[in-house]
């Protein structure tokens, strides 16, 4: 007979669904974008028809804030460099990571001076990339602060729902007596009731990772 002391909790496919359609959701009212037709088709399984905002009325604010930074070329090269940036970010901080980790083993390899060089120039590099992705988050966001008129109404209308939708994971939750950490929210605003904050955005993570509260 076979035992598992340790036995894997299932996740439940409905509730992984509603987590990232949350997820997508918030980030539209910070211009962080999604692919509609994917959501569409988590909205369809998920069956959001019952929810007291119609789809295609809050599909019709998303495309509005998915299209707002069309009117600016100048935004839109910020928006793409932005995502070059977090890439090389990303990039430069795996390898610092792994040149520190040679040099921590340092008795077992030999640390000469062209290594050093390589080690102390892809940490500049990083910095630079942190500093420069700063000032073009700061350019992105004060378009986004400057439109806040416009987008206002329809952030509110995103807010709304995410919340109806936060209920409805907690619900799910405790239906299937499962665990809120299996459904991690990663979100750029948290004002919604009911939810609980894991991680705060830092130098390489610019959002919240957050989950239903019990």
């Amino acid at each position: 007979m076979r035992f598992w002391p340790f036995r894997r909790r299932k996740k439940k496919r409905e509730l992984e669904d509603l987590a990232t359609l949350i997820s997508a959701v918030d980030g539209f009212r910070v211009g962080r974008c999604a692919e509609l037709k994917s959501m569409d088709r988590i909205v369809r399984k998920v069956r959001l028809t019952g929810t007291s905002k119609k789809w295609t009325s809050i599909r019709r604010d998303l495309e509005a804030i998915r299209d707002l930074p069309t009117s600016s070329p100048k935004v839109m090269f910020m928006m793409n460099l932005a995502l070059l940036l977090r890439f090389l970010g990303l990039v430069s901080f795996t390898a610092v990571m792994m040149l520190a980790i040679m040099v921590s083993i340092g008795s077992a390899i030999e640390i000469t001076e062209s290594f050093t060089n390589i080690f102390v120039s892809v940490l500049i590099f990083g910095n630079v990339v942190l500093v420069v992705r700063y000032f073009v988050k700061e350019r992105v966001k004060k378009f986004f602060d400057e439109s806040a008129g416009r987008l206002k109404s329809k952030s509110t209308h995103l807010r709304e729902l995410n919340q109806e939708l936060v209920n409805r994971l907690r619900e799910g939750i405790k239906k299937y007596k499962g665990k809120p950490r299996d459904y991690k929210l990663i979100l750029f605003n948290s004002d919604y009731k009911d939810i609980q904050i894991l991680k705060k955005p830092g130098i390489l993570r610019e959002h919240f990772v957050a989950i239903a509260s019990e």
